[in-house]
């Protein structure tokens, strides 16, 4: 029989990225996209299909200052 700690194998440690996957718009580059994105939100009742178009904006927005 063979011991828990002969068949466990070793584990790397995983390090998150420094600033994340996607960071946080700290510094309020693309404040104003997430303005109109929440306003055209609340108009269409919850529904984000219908604001796609303002994802995608914001979406590029932080990606081009990344």
């Amino acid at each position: 029989m063979s011991t828990p700690s002969a068949t466990r194998k070793s584990r790397s440690t995983i390090v998150p990225p420094d600033k994340g996957a996607f960071p946080i718009d700290h510094f309020k580059e693309c404040e104003g996209l997430v303005e109109k994105y929440l306003k055209c939100i609340n108009k269409h009742e919850l529904m984000p299909k219908r604001c796609q178009k303002l994802q995608m904006e914001y979406m590029y927005c932080r990606m081009k200052r990344f």
